[in-house]
């Protein structure tokens, strides 16, 4: 799996902020490889894929070289104008591995 960004990202941050999750939301362990200067995020799980619904964990502390994270974007707290809530700490990207096709 690989996540590319359109900028740098803080390189400590990437490698502790972002976690793949199983169908109980239990982190998948594995390894994660940061390259092209920051921008790219690469996960490869210790076992292989199995079919499921699975999800990446985002933190919303993860920083880019300017200090903005996705929760306070340009020191402006980006929860003051929605309905999110402070509390929540992780943005959730779902995805869904298929039984290969027979």
């Amino acid at each position: 799996m690989i996540i590319d960004f359109n900028e740098s990202l803080d390189h400590g941050l990437l490698g502790h902020l972002i976690a793949v999750l199983n169908p109980d939301s239990i982190e998948i362990p594995g390894d994660i490889t940061i390259s092209h200067h920051e921008t790219r995020w690469s996960f490869s799980p210790a076992l292989p894929w199995q079919p499921g619904q699975f999800a990446i964990h985002v933190d919303t502390r993860l920083e880019d070289l300017a200090g903005n994270n996705l929760k306070q974007v340009f020191d402006v707290d980006a929860h003051s104008h929605s309905n999110s809530t402070p509390d929540e700490p992780v943005f959730i990207i779902p995805f869904e591995i298929q039984s290969p096709a027979l």
